[in-house]
């Protein structure tokens, strides 16, 4: 009999966490970043990619996006991560980049796992904790 109760007292704290609560015991955090070009229109449908410390330092040039997250903007320019920061310090360095090239019809995203030697990338570290992270803006 205690241990039912006990087993009930501990699913219903379990169903008492709210969503936030269960990220930050898991360490994760929601991160959104805006991609807009030089004018500050958004960009639609660019591939924003993500990299922790680690993956950072891993990548390599031949393929460059192994290690990372990716999320795709959508029409307002807008991409969404849930991402993972340390559970002891409560934060973690990111990179947030975007690949592209250049010529005179404008800027072409890449994505995918190899580029073009002419590529060019826009790179924004962020610290982010385990709450109260601000949107992130990247502007090409």
């Amino acid at each position: 009999m205690k241990r039912t109760i006990l087993t009930l007292l501990i699913a219903l704290a379990i169903v008492a966490c709210s969503k936030e609560d269960i990220k930050k015991m898991e360490g994760k955090v929601d991160v959104t970043v805006y991609l807009k070009d030089t004018n500050g229109t958004p960009l639609k449908k660019w591939v924003v990619y993500a990299y922790d410390e680690w993956a950072w330092k891993h990548k390599g040039d031949s393929n460059p996006t192994f290690h990372a997250k990716q999320s795709a903007t959508d029409d307002n320019g807008k991409a969404n991560f849930l991402l993972s920061v340390d559970k002891f310090d409560e934060q973690e360095v990111y990179r947030f980049v975007v690949y592209y090239t250049e010529d005179n019809l404008g800027k072409t995203n890449l994505s995918g796992d190899s580029f073009p030697k002419n590529y060019r990338q826009k790179v924004i570290p962020v610290t982010l904790k385990s709450k109260d992270n601000a949107p992130i803006t990247l502007q090409l």
